[in-house]
């Protein structure tokens, strides 16, 4: 399985919090059947110079925990990217494709609060016409994710949902809400620790085999090697 939205990188946001506890993260990771997890910490940019700033203090923590996972055989790939705070300036941003996945030209884009369903999918759009690929992160997070979602139905948009959707019904009922909106989506976990948000891939993959049979390999493996690939999402 690939996790494309995790915060395993220590010292930079609310994730993990030293090294310890990213090597924690990696291990429970790795068991749950995880190969390829993707670093995102939070970026919240307000100008080129900050994704500079957010770029080298990302490189700084990944250095940090690469000295101490280097001669590790048990613990998952990593790559680099960004969960992308979205504003309506960000597009003009020169530097704004060095915030993709590692490699790629998919982009993971945490909504703003601030602007309504189309203010956010002209921000959007405005992204899009860059030649980036938009990656909309925890979708399923959203109150108002059914106008968020009709107002991106024209676009190249991908959705990723929380892995922990699936483990309650009241949840799945939502997520079968969710899938019948749109075509492309990828289910990753937003692990911030090894307590409270936890890595859940293999409960909610084991679920999902039962309740969402075909979506089942593009969900939790086939959708992310495309985006880390650089490729045309799978339907």
């Amino acid at each position: 399985m690939i996790d494309l939205h995790s915060h395993v990188l220590p010292y930079i946001d609310d994730g993990a919090k030293d090294e310890i506890m990213s090597l924690e993260m990696l291990l429970s990771a790795k068991q749950q059947g995880v190969d390829i997890i993707a670093a995102t910490p939070h970026c919240i940019a307000k100008n080129p110079e900050s994704v500079d700033s957010f770029l080298e203090k990302r490189r700084d923590c990944f250095e940090k925990l690469s000295a101490v996972i280097s001669n590790r055989n048990d613990l998952p790939e990593i790559v680099l990217g960004a969960e992308v705070y979205l504003y309506k300036d960000i597009s003009d941003f020169p530097n704004l494709s060095s915030l993709c996945y590692q490699n790629t030209n998919y982009i993971l884009l945490e909504l703003s609060d601030s602007g309504n369903a189309a203010e956010v999918t002209e921000w959007i759009y405005n992204i899009s016409i860059k030649g980036l690929r938009p990656v909309i992160a925890h979708v399923d997070r959203y109150p108002d994710y059914k106008d968020v979602m009709e107002e991106l139905s024209h676009l190249d948009v991908i959705f990723q949902v929380n892995a922990a959707r699936f483990l309650s019904m009241s949840d799945r009922r939502l997520l079968r809400s969710i899938f019948k909106r749109h075509n492309k989506f990828v289910v990753s976990t937003d692990m911030h620790n090894v307590t409270t948000r936890i890595c859940n891939m293999q409960p909610a993959y084991k679920i999902a085999l039962k309740k969402f049979t075909p979506m089942c390999p593009c969900l939790f493996n086939d959708g992310a090697q495309a985006i880390l690939a650089s490729k045309d999402f799978p339907l």
